[in-house]
């Protein structure tokens, strides 16, 4: 052959062997023409096609199995891990237009993808409990669907992927196999309170709680704002904020437009039962907050919704999800304590009170079911009926055998405080002198009967276990509580809590003795730590190591994954529940007992009856305390868009607006809230209007339009302070002092007039003859931190140290956390030379308020002259980063400089200290010498 033919001829084999195609046994390939040219169906053997005109795909031509996981979402937004076995055939006639849809991706992975969503379009309209469903109905629902998509469906079985078993599906997190930990025991007592339950555990009233506190770490558990109970337990169990994890109220709007009761589908992110569940750990969870409908886990979720549902011994319960696996729901329904059950004899150690009275009130409760939450005392035979129920149940669940997270959360205290506070000693004007004897005693015995219920669940507990038992803030006592407003105040319930509640850690691992106040932030990675799981970066609490024994401590994880959401959308269905008789129930009963203790307001008209408004309303609430102004703004608007004229939406926008200055704009928000029909439900707002005339330079003004408020709400404590800062900004001082006294004389508990008594008797060196003043308020006020720190000024400012620095450790007792008491007493002991007792508390108050200039000035001084002069630059540079750019931090900087030997920094920052205040002779003089040398 001539060479010339050789190439061609070589190309010619080379085409003709491309063009060969070979179809095996058990495929069927499909030829497709590019550009939308025909495609043809190739059985078995040898093809032909054009090169680079045609594309083959192959797939199997009989039936195939494919097994996979996948994470679907049920109708209230609960993410359900599932296993798919799925048997089928791709349809002979149909494989061109699947080969079509299928564009390049394998059969396999259509079928997956295909199969998957309609496992999520299922899901949707389901109740977690109810999945998975029939195989046989299953396979009916899909198939379709499936023939359309060219598929022939054989068999299909979604079962429960096993926690810890099954991969997720793609994309999805996987959790890292746990280290060596520890079970987990978590108790939670809403509402509890130091204040009360020390008495009870000195008098051995407590002796449960009294073990604990002497055998293992405890402290104060520091709370959050908004101060209510779904938000605070759901902090607890997530490790995030309200703002992340989404469930910011007590009631929701399901799609339909009805006000529900919060549901587990409120919640955005993964709870701590669905992070053990997931790393093959086992929970058992039972009343907390926002968990029904129940997710399937690795365990036993007895929701919240149990104490209001409808149980029989022989079918368990009517209403859908209320227990996960619904297999236990038949023990529940033996278990279930209703209030018909509690006799005379139960309330005994509460209030005096015999058969025929109880008969009686049951009669009378017959014919008007709702008067069951109103009366007290019905009440009550409620919440040992819910308490017993639960009490009950854990016990039956401890029993079969502990988990690895074991969960209790137990209401009762918190429900008896909101009926019954106002009742104990000392007598309220508010209340009765009956009523006073007759249930003044309630709030101490139930604490005594909880304490009784814990030491009956510890006893069932693993020694090996770590113990937690928290609440998620205190509740106001003694001469503490509000004057004017009953603890069930509708719509107002936080007006009663306190920001500190108790915490107590208790097992072989833990270092006893007192510790430094624990936020509900750190209690989940603290739980993960102790199981040996990781926490994730997106929880912003630290792990509590300094609870640990240090060599349990050291051997916590101490990498951070990611998140434990990845995988899925944390945007998850928007709260539904099912409809159904028995769920409507339960969701009207429960709302009748938050109505009871006013957790929601009464009545539809009511615009705190929006709970979206609400919700809204509590995020700008949180963004003002962070700052974020913007935002603030946003959600408080879009609160006043669904309810106008909302309370707190107004003054929250009315505050941002004061931050920026600009006060025109905020009057006319502020004058709406406080013409309203109840003002006194939103404490401040007279205030704000005081302030805001007096950033406008129109206190006369100001005088004549909060006058008008005096004849209907002239004993407002309040509104007197408010008239006072009118009075003192148009110059008449004798009429001011007047007005803050009266404050006074209405509420011994109020801090405004405190104040700006405190500056006029400053101002006027007057201090000496407030001090009786400020130390018969501190008497009336019990654990106040506030008047505790202004007796402590005064003392201070007047030259008794001794008795102002007992008088800052004082305030730090109630409220360990006062950046004010901190900075008042780190620079007190600062002053004496004290550097050593100095810094820590000095460091305190700086990390509570990094933008107290005295906190951080004082501290800077005291490291400077302790010699530690890096670590003062560092923390006044900070202070100068942070918009504090003072002439007295300046000052301070330039001595921490001229410590170090950095004589031309220390001569810069004098005169910028200078510059600001040109007046300063000392500081020139310094600056001078300085320059000399």
């Amino acid at each position: 052959m001539s060479r010339r033919w050789i190439l061609p001829a070589v190309l010619l084999v080379l085409l003709f062997t491309a063009s060969l195609l070979s179809i095996d046994s058990g495929t069927v390939g499909v030829l497709r023409g590019a550009g939308g040219g025909r495609s043809f169906i190739l059985e078995p053997g040898l093809h032909l096609r054009i090169p680079f005109l045609q594309r083959l795909m192959v797939y199997p031509s009989g039936p195939f199995r494919l097994d996979f996981p996948w994470e679907a979402v049920s109708q209230e937004g609960v993410a359900v891990r599932l296993q798919v076995h799925f048997e089928g055939l791709l349809m002979h006639d149909e494989l061109i237009a699947f080969s079509q849809r299928a564009a390049g991706r394998n059969a396999p992975t259509v079928v997956r993808d295909d199969v998957g969503a309609w496992v999520q379009a299922w899901a949707a309209q389901e109740p977690a409990n109810r999945i998975p469903a029939d195989p046989i109905e299953l396979g009916e629902r899909f198939r379709t669907a499936a023939r359309d998509g060219g598929i022939q469906i054989m068999s299909i079985t979604v079962a429960r992927a096993a926690a810890g078993g099954a991969a997720p599906a793609a994309g999805a997190h996987a959790t890292p196999a746990p280290a060596r930990g520890v079970k987990v025991v978590l108790l939670g007592l809403d509402g509890a309170d130091w204040q009360l339950l020390n008495p009870l555990i000195d008098s051995g009233k407590a002796p449960t709680l009294a073990r604990l506190k002497r055998q293992g770490a405890w402290s104060n558990l520091r709370s959050m704002d908004p101060m209510l109970s779904p938000l605070l337990w759901t902090t607890a169990a997530t490790g995030r904020p309200p703002e992340a994890h989404g469930v910011m109220d007590f009631l929701v709007r399901d799609p339909a437009g009805r006000q529900v009761p919060v549901t587990s589908g409120s919640r955005r992110v993964k709870a701590l039962w669905n992070m053990f569940s997931e790393a093959g750990l086992s929970s058992d969870v039972v009343a907390w907050w926002a968990t029904w409908p129940a997710e399937e886990i690795r365990g036993t979720i007895v929701s919240d919704r149990v104490a209001y549902s409808l149980f029989s011994a022989a079918t368990g319960t009517a209403l859908p999800g209320a227990v996960s696996p619904a297999t236990y729901a038949e023990t529940v329904g033996r278990l279930q304590v209703r209030d018909s059950d509690i006799s005379a004899k139960d309330l005994q150690p509460f209030l005096d009170i015999g058969t025929t009275e109880l008969a009686a009130l049951r009669a009378g409760a017959a014919s008007d079911p709702k008067m069951a939450m109103r009366d007290p005392v019905l009440h009550l035979t409620r919440i040992l009926a819910s308490t017993r129920t639960y009490q009950a149940i854990a016990l039956d669940l401890l029993s079969k055998g502990q988990p690895d997270f074991f969960a209790l959360y137990y209401q009762g205290i918190d429900e008896v405080s909101h009926r019954f506070a106002h009742y104990a000693d000392p007598k309220m004007q508010m209340v009765t002198d009956q009523d006073h004897l007759r249930f003044r005693n309630v709030v101490q015995a139930f604490y005594v009967v909880q304490d009784q219920l814990l030491g009956e669940v510890l006893s069932r507990v693993d020694d090996p276990s770590l113990v937690l038992v928290l609440s998620d803030h205190g509740f106001k006592s003694g001469a503490s509580r509000p004057r004017n407003h009953p603890p069930d105040l509708e719509g107002q319930p936080a007006r009663w809590h306190r920001p500190y509640g108790i915490f107590l850690a208790s097992g072989p691992m833990v270092a006893p003795g007192e510790k430094e106040a624990v936020s509900l932030l750190e209690v989940a990675p603290t739980v993960l730590a102790a199981a040996g799981l990781p926490a994730a970066k997106d929880m912003p609490g630290s792990i509590r190591k300094d609870l640990f024994q240090p060599a349990f401590g050291e051997s916590r994880p101490e990498e951070r994954i990611a998140t434990y959401e990845a995988g899925r959308s944390l945007e998850r269905a928007k709260d539904s529940s099912p409809r159904d008789d028995a769920s409507d129930r339960a969701s009207e009963a429960m709302k009748e007992n938050l109505r009871s203790l006013g957790y929601i307001s009464g009545g539809p008209s009511d615009s705190a009856a929006s709970p979206t408004a609400f919700s809204h309303a509590s995020l700008a609430g949180i963004h003002l305390q962070k700052g974020k102004l913007d935002e603030a703004e946003k959600e408080a608007k879009e609160a006043l868009r669904i309810a106008p004229g909302y309370l707190p939406a107004l003054v929250y926008l009315a505050e941002v607006y004061e931050r920026e200055k600009r006060y025109a704009e905020a009057l006319p928000l502020a004058l709406q809230a406080a013409r309203s029909d109840t003002p006194d439900r939103q404490t401040g707002i007279y205030l704000l209007v005081a302030n805001l005339y007096v950033s406008l330079n129109r206190p006369g003004e100001g005088i004549r339009e909060l006058g008008s408020f005096l004849a209907k709400h002239g004993e407002e404590s309040d509104l007197h302070s408010a008239l006072g800062i009118v009075q003192d900004a148009s110059g008449d001082a004798s009429a001011a002092e007047r007005e803050y006294h009266r404050a006074l004389d209405l509420d011994s508990s109020a801090q405004e007039p405190v104040k700006r008594l405190f500056s006029h008797s400053q101002k006027l060196r007057k201090l000496p003859e407030l001090v009786p003043l400020l130390k018969k308020l501190v008497g009336e006020n019990g654990d106040s931190a506030f008047h505790s720190n202004y007796l402590g000024l005064a003392l201070d400012e007047t030259g008794r140290l001794r008795e102002a620095e007992a008088s800052y450790r004082r305030a730090l007792k109630g409220d360990p956390d006062h950046a004010g008491a901190l900075a008042n007493l780190g620079s007190l002991l600062a002053r004496q030379r004290r550097f050593e007792e100095a810094i820590p508390v000095l460091r305190s108050a700086v990390s509570r308020d990094p933008a107290s200039v005295e906190a951080r000035v004082s501290l800077g001084a005291a490291l400077s002259i302790g010699g530690r002069n890096e670590e003062a630059i560092a923390t006044l540079r900070e202070g100068e980063k942070l918009g504090l750019a003072t002439p007295v931090l300046y000052n301070a900087l330039a001595l921490a400089y001229y410590q170090a030997r950095q004589k031309e920094k220390a001569i810069g920052s004098l005169k910028a200290s200078l510059k600001l205040d040109p007046a300063q002779s000392s500081a020139r003089s310094l600056l001078a010498e300085w320059e000399k040398h």
